[in-house]
């Protein structure tokens, strides 16, 4: 049974792939709609939640298995896109 869990199929694999591809799309368009509203600071601020999450969460699982990017990656990417746009 064990082994059951750790077993994971090429359609779920792709399916998380897909899960973690729309949310840094909407992570982008977060960036995006914040910093035409609210200028870099506003942009920023979407960076202070994912840090405050990531310091909540703790260690995640590895991000093949998760339906989210990476907090670090979706960190990282937010502040290159507040400084980008």
């Amino acid at each position: 049974q064990a082994f059951q869990a750790l077993a994971i199929s090429p359609a779920t694999l792709t399916g998380l792939q897909f899960g973690r591809d729309q949310e840094s799309e909407a992570d982008r368009l977060a960036a995006l709609t914040l910093k035409r509203t609210g200028g870099e600071p506003a942009c920023l601020g979407l960076v202070a939640v994912l840090t405050r999450i990531h310091a909540e969460v703790g260690r995640e699982p590895p991000e093949a298995r998760s339906t989210h990017p990476n907090l670090v990656n979706r960190i990282r990417e937010a502040r290159r896109a507040c400084e980008i746009l």
